[in-house]
């Protein structure tokens, strides 16, 4: 498994420093140098457990925080938000995330998703 290579960018952010190239049930991704993502607007509060940013989350959250932003696929298809929140779920069980566990994050950004149309797009940039 390969990790993304990243450094703290701000308060609660993170910023892609190479290319990060990864396979995904919907098809091959490069998240390019210089993304800076927010761990999938997950409050503070709830990282008593674990944070958006620990290795067994961070490719799901990077990769659902890149799509949400208006990211593509390498051969130019802009995945649904459906299908970026099922990539969210593949990629923690692929990353040794429980899979109750993984459910429930699952269940919080299908509902989330109701509420955030283009909330994601103003707060994952590119630096």
């Amino acid at each position: 498994m390969n990790y993304p290579v990243s450094i703290p960018h701000g308060k609660d952010k993170r910023k892609i420093v190479h290319d990060f190239l990864i396979n995904t049930t919907i098809g091959s991704a490069i998240v390019p140098a210089g993304f800076v993502w927010n761990g999938a607007n997950i409050p503070r509060v709830f990282w008593i457990y674990s944070t958006p940013f620990s290795p067994e989350y961070e490719v799901a959250v990077l990769l659902h925080d890149f799509f949400c932003g208006g990211g593509d696929l390498c051969d130019g298809y802009k995945p649904t938000r459906r299908e970026i929140d099922r990539m969210f779920f593949d990629l923690m069980l692929r990353y040794g995330v429980r899979r109750s566990r993984a459910l429930l994050m699952y269940a919080a950004v299908r509902v989330w998703s109701v509420f955030s149309s283009d909330y994601q797009k103003a707060v994952n940039t590119f630096d």
